[in-house]
């Protein structure tokens, strides 16, 4: 599944794509655009972006410190989604949708950089609804801050 997207992967590394802060409104009508949520827990970072895309598509998203990550995704079989991206530091890795909650339409996965260090990742358009509706268990398990996750 990762070899679908190789190339149009290599094609991102050359230009960022736009992020969340340069988009006024990300909606479905711009390709497909939704909001990007990761969290790095080992660390703390918390990136924000943007998905293009149905079936398949790009990423880019960016930390509050100007790290900048970028990739392309696809959709495989039953739901299940596919990444890979680079960063402004050089980190890399592979990522893919475990889950998708219905109610707010959010897909939830995992990411896992190269270096081995494991991630999370949400994409949809009512993730503040997804996040403030988390049981305290699953607040726990995040690794990030609810505030940060929360905030705009």
């Amino acid at each position: 599944m990762f070899r679908a997207i190789v190339p149009a992967f290599a094609a991102l590394s050359l230009a960022w794509p736009a992020s969340a802060e340069d988009i006024a409104v990300c909606d479905l009508s711009m390709n497909y655009c939704l909001p990007l949520i990761a969290c790095i827990a080992p660390t703390g970072e918390v990136l924000r972006g943007v998905s293009f895309g149905r079936n398949s598509g790009t990423l880019s998203a960016q930390s509050a410190d100007g790290l900048r990550c970028s990739g392309a995704w696809s959709a495989g079989f039953e739901g299940v989604g596919a990444a890979e991206f680079t960063c402004s530091d050089g980190r890399s890795g592979r990522s893919a949708t475990i889950y998708f909650e219905p109610k707010t339409g959010t897909n939830v996965g995992k990411i896992i950089l190269a270096d081995g260090t494991k991630a999370e990742f949400w994409v949809g358009d009512n993730l503040g609804r997804y996040f403030r509706e988390l049981s305290p268990e699953q607040v726990q398990a995040v690794g990030c801050a609810m505030d940060e996750l929360l905030r705009r």
